[in-house]
């Protein structure tokens, strides 16, 4: 890989990153996107709660709402 390759890959990768991110924002509700960034930044979703000021019933339950929408638009895309 060249210099100018490798140099690249970071810029590609926030490229693709930053997609993602819009994508879910798109697929989620504004609380699934916040629980799930937090719980994906290291959290426990009862750390997110907290943070949030919310149940930690509330935050796992948008953590689950998340997981199985993002799993539905993923099979959703293999079809």
């Amino acid at each position: 890989m060249t210099g100018v390759q490798t140099c690249a890959l970071p810029i590609f990768a926030k490229e693709h990153y930053s997609l993602l991110l819009d994508e879910l924002k798109t697929l989620l509700s504004e609380r699934e996107y916040t629980v799930l960034m937090l719980y994906c930044g290291g959290m426990s979703y009862v750390e997110a709660a907290k943070k949030l000021g919310i149940s930690a019933k509330s935050a796992d339950n948008a953590l689950q709402r998340a997981k199985k929408k993002i799993s539905l638009h993923y099979m959703s895309l293999k079809d």
